[in-house]
């Protein structure tokens, strides 16, 4: 009775797994087997063409000339309009020195002024006094000398009448004297007035020109001395380049070059060449319109032009490092695939290479991981903008 029991337990669990394995095996017959990961990329078609190839280097921005502001008087600064950095214009106020001594001078010169005049106008009372007092002496010694003549009167009264005129006329020219020497200090007065008045005009410095304050030298307060720098103005500016002896032999004077500032791209162009003495690189000049506010002293990337390269035009995000090698993505059947090239020449956001490609073929854009990443999947594709 145990027995059959126990064979009968037996058979009750082993039809119990039978049906147990059948409805997984049904379950799994019905479940949705899952779709292959496909990745979408973006995609830039292939063109065929020339592109010219560039080399970067650092330019230092120097101002092309600099105006140095004196003074042309001497005397304490006691105001100060800018600070470097400013930008100034042609006759703006760039200082204003002390000027108080000068106008203390030019009033005490007037004051001699008004005295010499008073001299003037009292010693031509007195001219015409002589005057009268010359042509009655005058008159007195023609009757004297006529009488005299007809020896109607003694000798001793003709020499007195005549001497009597000699002083007369004596005192006739030294009165007129002395009024020519009162014009002679009068004109010298009004000449020392006009310099100071000049001088006075020199209180207030101005720029002589439109630019920016590079250095400041002395300030409000300082003691300027006529001629001492009182600051720096910088005009224009251009960018210096030390180059190598190979890349300066291949490029000219007038050439355009791309400067980088602020993210910003300024064209300019070679203005000056220069060979340099002893161990030191030969220098390039260049100018730009557009960099006249620059600050001076600053790096700035400058890129040359050098050659001009053919071949197949991608952009450079499509182009995949791996061990050194330089591959792109392109799609094949559903497939992502590598194509190796050989980078010839690279320009802002496109490069020229050379490899099994074609004009017109399609190519995947995206960062080294990315493409890494699309191309372990292997299964994918890639649209241009606008299409699917």
């Amino acid at each position: 009775m145990k027995k059959y029991i126990a064979f009968l337990l037996v058979f009750v669990l082993v039809g119990a797994g039978i049906k147990i394995l059948k409805e997984k095996k049904k379950a799994l017959e019905n479940d949705v087997k899952p779709e292959p990961i496909v990745v979408v990329l973006e995609g830039s078609t292939v063109k065929e063409g020339k592109l010219k190839t560039y080399r970067t280097f650092t330019g230092s921005v120097l101002p092309e000339k600099i105006v140095r502001v004196s003074s042309k008087i001497t005397g304490n600064i006691i105001k100060l309009t800018v600070k470097e950095g400013d930008s100034v214009r042609k006759d703006q106020i760039i200082a204003v020195v002390d000027t108080r001594q000068i106008e203390e001078d030019i009033k005490s010169l007037k004051k001699e002024l008004e005295y010499l005049q008073d001299q003037i106008d009292i010693n031509r009372s007195k001219l015409e006094s002589a005057k009268v007092n010359y042509e009655y002496t005058k008159n007195i010694y023609e009757r004297d000398k006529i009488l005299f003549e007809n020896k109607a009167i003694p000798k001793e009264a003709f020499e007195l009448s005549h001497l009597k005129l000699v002083k007369a006329k004596t005192e006739l020219d030294v009165i007129r004297k002395s009024i020519d020497g009162l014009k002679e200090k009068i004109g010298s007065v009004q000449s020392k007035i006009r310099s100071l008045e000049v001088l006075l005009e020199y209180g207030t410095v101005r720029s002589p020109v439109d630019g920016q304050v590079g250095k400041v030298f002395l300030y409000e307060g300082s003691f300027a001395v006529a001629g001492k720098p009182i600051i720096e103005i910088y005009t224009g500016r251009k960018v210096v380049v030390n180059i190598p002896v190979d890349v300066y032999n291949r490029i000219n004077k007038g050439s355009t070059v791309e400067i980088t500032f602020q993210d910003r791209k300024i064209d300019g162009f070679i203005s000056k060449k220069y060979v340099t003495s002893g161990m030191k690189l030969p220098q390039i000049e260049i100018k730009s319109d557009r960099l006249t506010l620059t600050p001076v002293g600053i790096d700035l990337p400058v890129q040359i032009p050098l050659d001009t390269v053919e071949g197949f035009i991608v952009p450079t995000d499509s182009i995949l490092d791996l061990t050194g090698k330089k591959y792109v993505v392109t799609g094949k059947k559903g497939k992502l695939v590598k194509i190796p090239v050989e980078v010839r020449g690279i320009y802002r956001e496109k490069a020229v290479v050379i490899g099994d490609l074609s004009e017109g073929m399609v190519v995947a854009v995206g960062s080294d991981p990315t493409l890494r990443r699309a191309l372990f999947i292997g299964r994918g594709k890639i649209v241009t903008e606008g299409k699917n």
